[in-house]
C-alpha cells in the first residue's frame, strides 16, 4: 500500500518523505552514538553529526528529504562535509536517487561519500545502501581551535583535538 502511493507520488511530483522521517532513521541507525542536530560551521550547517568515541571519528550526514532541491548538495560537500568529517553520508529518497548518484560521480573527491536511500517494503522501513562511505583522515588540514565555550562541539573539544588537531 505505501509502496504504491509513494511510487505514484514520485511520479506526480508530489512529496511524500519529509526531512523529519529520514533524519528518525538515520538517528536509529546510530542509535549508540552521541548526535548533534543542525550544527553550524565555518560556511555551512551539518544536519546530523555522531560521534562515534571508540575509532574516534566524526559522522556527517546530509539529508535530503522530497522536499529538497539537490542544487547545492556539491557544494555543501566541498565547502563542509568532506572538509570537518572522517565519514561523509547523503541520506535521501528514491527521488533523489539518481541525481545524488550523478551527483556523487560527478566528481572523483566524493568517491568517499555514502549514498543512503530510504526505502519502504509494506510497513518495513529502512536504508538502502547505494555507497558504502570511506573513511577518511581529515586530521592536518583542520583543527579544533575555533571551538568556543558556546559552541555545540565544545563538549567534545577533546575527542575532536584528537581527530582534527589543535594547531591553529
Amino acid at each position: 500500500m505505501w509502496q504504491t502511493k509513494y511510487l505514484k507520488a514520485i511520479e506526480n511530483k508530489k512529496q511524500l518523505i519529509g526531512d523529519k522521517v529520514i533524519r528518525d532513521a538515520v538517528k536509529e541507525r546510530f542509535l549508540d552514538l552521541p548526535m548533534l542536530e543542525e550544527v553550524r560551521f565555518k560556511g555551512f550547517t551539518a544536519d546530523l553529526i555522531f560521534i562515534d568515541t571508540k575509532k574516534p571519528c566524526l559522522i556527517g550526514v546530509e539529508v535530503k528529504s522530497d522536499r529538497d532541491e539537490l542544487q547545492r548538495l556539491a557544494e555543501q560537500l566541498k565547502v563542509g562535509y568532506l572538509k570537518w568529517f572522517n565519514v561523509v553520508i547523503v541520506a535521501t529518497t528514491m527521488i533523489h536517487r539518481v541525481e545524488a548518484l550523478e551527483i556523487l560521480d560527478s566528481e572523483p573527491m566524493f568517491s568517499e561519500v555514502g549514498l543512503f536511500i530510504y526505502k519502504m517494503d509494506g510497513a518495513k522501513r529502512y536504508f538502502e545502501i547505494f555507497r558504502e562511505p570511506v573513511f577518511a583522515d581529515v586530521s592536518g588540514w583542520t583543527s579544533a581551535k575555533w571551538v568556543g565555550k558556546k559552541h555545540q562541539l565544545y563538549q567534545w573539544k577533546y575527542l575532536l583535538e584528537m581527530i582534527w588537531g589543535e594547531q591553529a
